[in-house]
């Protein structure tokens, strides 16, 4: 079972959240400044700074700087999940639904 808790703060112009996963945070903002004060505050208590999350719970993570954005890019767990079921050479397969077909229960 994977529990994950999710505290986020909103203010005007400035997001907090901090997202706990047994011994690890991952803190994302939107204000770099704020970012080094609460790793400063935290860093002698319990915390050691591994820089830019690249993963998280096996899900890689796509930073575009440009855009300003993030993306979560599963293709390694999803190769994962397929080996564990001894699918990974299978074959995509279109369904046999029809486009019109409405369904109803």
């Amino acid at each position: 079972m994977i529990i994950v808790f999710i505290i986020g703060i909103v203010w005007v112009f400035l997001y907090i959240f901090l997202s706990l996963y047994v011994y690890d945070i991952l803190i994302t903002d939107n204000d770099v400044l704020f970012t080094n004060k609460l790793k400063y505050f935290l860093k002698p208590h319990f915390m050691k700074d591994l820089d830019e999350a690249s993963y998280i719970l096996d899900i890689q993570i796509i930073r575009d700087r440009k855009c300003r954005t993030l993306y979560p890019y599963q293709e390694q767990y999803l190769d994962e999940i397929w080996k564990r079921f001894n699918m990974d050479n299978s074959n995509p397969m279109d369904t046999l639904n029809h486009k019109q077909m409405k369904l109803s229960k």
